[in-house]
């Protein structure tokens, strides 16, 4: 679907008619959307087939309607700032609340948003055909087939994992529009759609726009090329019974003066667990001792030599480089085809955040031949040193820092640097150890097409979001000087 034209608030006036009777009704209620187990929503009954006019040209029920979800979502997450939830209230104790909080202000803040953007929606519209836009019929034949392959995708999942109708998925998806009645909204969003795209065609960007762009979150578009060697520890032992007690809370002990035989045989139960749970744990910390040990070693040998050998009787390396040893043991999928290999940028990643972390602080080094890690600065952190003046917020940011630094301290993970551009990392988590070298960085200086014409280096593609976002704000303007 094409990209809405979202807007300030704009005097409205000359260029529309208001058919002021068409909502008789707005209310509130608990639940009654598909898919959202408490919402606010707007019960709205027409009295003639249309809401408004742009200039002569009707703005229909169901185009109306079409906006009303996204006014609603957008006014609810408003009137929510002013609302004070008590600590531990339920799902249905904030949803009376809100319902509380629904007053005949909100209700028109609702109904206003909605009409504004149904305005706007079909003056961009009037706009992109006086220009001479339109959609050919095989656009909107492909339109129309998007639109079903949508619906039917959506249905084959919500269906058999959630038991969804077919009428409870399309209106999950398209509201009170019935399917024709969505398509034609869809095909009159993409002739303003058209426009909009026409308008990036005069414009152009500097060498230095582009890279200050690049230059202000450099992690947004950069990809790192990493090759890792994951070992998995092995299952964690667990005590699966606790220490027996009376039903008055009283733990039985051996030294009970009362103890009872039943009692004695639960505490012999506990106690045998206990001691099986305890041997399996101390050999469960000598074989993690032994991997973490032996990381170690094969990351420093392959630092210095680019080699692994084991000495022991049954070496299983001899003079191993890393690819080898990674598509002989790692536990990481795709082993075998990339040789370890994996890409991490910030919308591609592995999912073990230390790692991540860690691949993230790659940065080339001065001469572009190696790589080096560099530590992000701790913002944050820096502030709170610099602040002396200690409030209510200050002390609720370092009890979330605090968490967080116990949530990474039970995750048990360490980390090991290398000292020399592309040394192996050694990263510690509580499901295993990698092994972690820096192969690649693809930036903004050595970023280039994957094909002729393809558009998609990194420099292509700060411009082209920066044409898009010009294209955008152009569009506004002329929507809002035109209703003005």
């Amino acid at each position: 679907m094409a990209t809405n034209v979202k807007k300030a608030n704009k005097k409205r006036a000359k260029k529309k008619t208001y058919n002021t009777n068409f909502v008789k009704y707005l209310a509130i209620g608990l639940g009654a959307l598909v898919l959202v187990m408490v919402a606010a929503f707007l019960v709205i009954h027409f009295t003639t087939n249309y809401v408004a006019k742009v200039d002569g040209h009707k703005i229909l029920n169901y185009e109306y309607e079409y906006f009303v979800p996204e006014a609603l979502s957008e006014v609810r997450e408003e009137l929510e700032k002013t609302i004070t939830y008590p600590d531990g209230a339920t799902d249905q104790e904030k949803a009376q609340l809100l319902a509380d909080a629904w007053t005949d202000e909100w209700k028109q803040k609702a109904k206003d948003l909605a009409l504004e953007k149904a305005v706007d929606y079909e003056t961009g519209y009037l706009l992109a055909k006086s220009k001479g836009f339109k959609l050919t019929r095989q656009e909107k034949n492909n339109v129309k087939t998007n639109v079903d392959y949508q619906l039917n995708m959506y249905y084959q999942i919500y269906s058999q994992y959630y038991k969804y109708t077919f009428e409870q998925v399309q209106q999950m998806l398209f509201g009170t529009l019935s399917i024709p009645e969505y398509k034609q909204v869809v095909i009159k969003q993409n002739v303003t759609e058209k426009y909009r795209q026409s308008l990036k065609d005069k414009y152009t960007a500097t060498e230095e726009e582009l890279r200050a762009i690049y230059d202000k979150d450099p992690d947004a578009y950069r990809t790192i090329d990493a090759r890792v060697l994951y070992t998995k520890y092995p299952t964690a032992p667990t005590l699966t019974v606790t220490q027996p007690k009376r039903s008055d809370g009283t733990v039985i002990t051996a030294d009970l003066a009362d103890i009872t035989d039943a009692e004695k045989e639960q505490l012999e139960t506990y106690e045998k667990a206990k001691e099986a749970y305890e041997k399996s744990k101390a050999e469960y910390d000598a074989n993690v001792k032994k991997i973490d040990e032996r990381a170690e070693a094969m990351a420093k040998a392959l630092n210095e030599t680019g080699k692994y050998s084991e000495e022991s009787e049954n070496a299983k390396y001899v003079e191993a480089d890393f690819v080898t040893i990674i598509k002989g043991e790692s536990d990481l999928d795709g082993k075998d085809e990339d040789g370890g290999l994996k890409s991490v940028s910030s919308g591609s990643k592995l999912n073990v955040t230390k790692v991540d972390d860690l691949i993230l602080t790659y940065q080339w080094d001065s001469e572009r031949k190696g790589f080096i890690i560099v530590e992000k600065k701790d913002d944050d952190k820096e502030d709170k040193e610099e602040t002396t003046d200690e409030t209510a917020e200050d002390e609720t940011a370092e009890a979330e820092t605090e968490e967080a630094a116990d949530e990474a301290a039970d995750d048990t993970a360490a980390q090991t640097a290398g000292k020399n551009p592309s040394d192996i990392s050694v990263v510690k988590t509580s499901s295993g150890v990698y092994l972690v070298r820096c192969e690649n960085i693809t930036d903004y200086d050595n970023s280039v097409e994957s094909g002729e014409g393809k558009a998609d280096s990194i420099k292509d593609k700060i411009k082209a979001t920066l044409f898009d976002e010009r294209a955008t704000e152009e569009l506004d303007k002329i929507i809002a000087d035109e209703i003005a």
